[in-house]
């Protein structure tokens, strides 16, 4: 019965997915409004959603030990990655590149949220923030190094260049900043509310209790509902749900708006999907069973959002990085990126059926 409770769970998410690769087949959807719609969903509802999961992480100890973990999982990903490159013949200077990091925020966030539910989302986010880590530092220095046009200044300069880049980058995406407001908001509120402030309590609370949902209003209901300030709460707390809802429908119009199959490459896509999708199952194994539960003692959710987190595609910004006098080598890596979403897609709900996480 579970399985077919995961099953139905899932649905609305796969036929959203549907619904994007219709409207783009209808025109509906066109480059430029995929591109918009992408914007904001990077700029807006994403950083919204990745707030209210931050704000909502209880402090945790074991949580540092998962990141470091999930952080190292990727450094040992680039090392796998050169090596299986070679292994399955995979001639692309970017196949290496394609099997370091996880898509969490444009598919990631919406399959689990699809499949466990809002109130478990910061499992998943506590998960993910290794991955960010190491994708914001490590992968995109290495996207940069690999795009950098050869030059007389690219020496010591142009390295400096290049590290002062990569921290404006990391210190200004929205993501980032959702993520540290959102750790740091909920970390001081909860100290305060601890020492006796009534409205932090109330924050708090409601935060909790509704997920920064509709349900916060009612959450804010109590001692200080006729205080300025906790309407305020309430009202922000309102803004946040309206925006963070959005999330999900986006991204699954835009990943299935963005869906390339190109022919030539789809040999090429599948070697190295099947190749990156044995090695991280092994390794989900290893960080979700036998670290995060056995000897950590977390949850079993834990277990589940890494196997999540390991299935997924790499991060699309490997696209973004790339020189556009390449034309051979884009539609190479579109095409990987798209058929490895849809065998993410179908191993994550395999993965849900078997671990049952509702």
């Amino acid at each position: 019965m579970q399985a077919f409770r995961t099953i139905f769970d899932l649905a609305p998410v796969l036929a959203l997915f549907a619904l994007g690769i219709g409207l783009r087949a209808a025109k509906v959807l066109d480059g430029g409004a995929v591109a918009g719609l992408r914007k904001l969903v990077v700029s807006l509802t994403l950083p919204a959603l990745l707030f209210d999961a931050f704000f909502r992480l209880r402090p945790d100890l074991r949580n540092l030990f998962l990141i470091i973990a999930v952080f190292i999982s990727c450094v040992l990903m680039i090392y796998i990655g050169r090596a299986t490159s070679r292994v399955l013949r995979l001639q692309s200077p970017y196949a290496p590149l394609m099997h370091e990091g996880f898509e969490a925020g444009m598919l990631g966030y919406a399959l689990f949220l699809g499949i466990a539910g809002d109130a478990k989302l910061p499992f998943f986010a506590a998960c993910d923030l290794g991955q960010v880590l190491f994708v914001f530092s490590v992968l995109q220095a290495q996207l940069r190094r690999k795009g950098r046009v050869a030059s007389e200044s690219s020496g010591a300069a142009s390295s400096r260049g290049m590290a002062l880049d990569l921290l404006r980058g990391f210190a200004t995406s929205p993501v980032v900043i959702a993520i540290a407001v959102g750790l740091v908001l909920g970390t001081l509120l909860r100290a305060f509310s601890d020492g006796g402030s009534i409205l932090a309590s109330d924050f708090v609370g409601a935060a909790a209790a509704g997920g920064g949902g509709s349900g916060t209003v009612g959450g804010l209901g109590g001692a200080g509902s006729g205080d300025i300030a906790s309407m305020l709460f309430a009202s922000f707390w309102h803004l946040v749900a309206l925006v963070k809802a959005l999330t999900m429908p986006l991204i699954c119009f835009v990943i299935g708006a963005d869906i390339e199959l190109d022919r030539d490459n789809l040999a090429f896509a599948l070697r190295l999907t099947l190749g990156r999708m044995l090695v991280l199952v092994a390794l989900a194994f290893v960080v979700g069973d036998l670290f995060a539960m056995r000897l950590l003692g977390l949850p079993s959710i834990y277990r589940f959002a890494i196997f999540v987190l390991f299935l997924l595609p790499p991060p699309f910004v490997i696209s973004v990085f790339m020189p556009a006098d390449d034309p051979k080598e884009n539609r190479r890596v579109a095409t990987t990126l798209s058929l490895h979403s849809l065998a993410s897609i179908l191993a994550v709900g395999v993965a849900a059926v078997v671990m049952a996480p509702g």
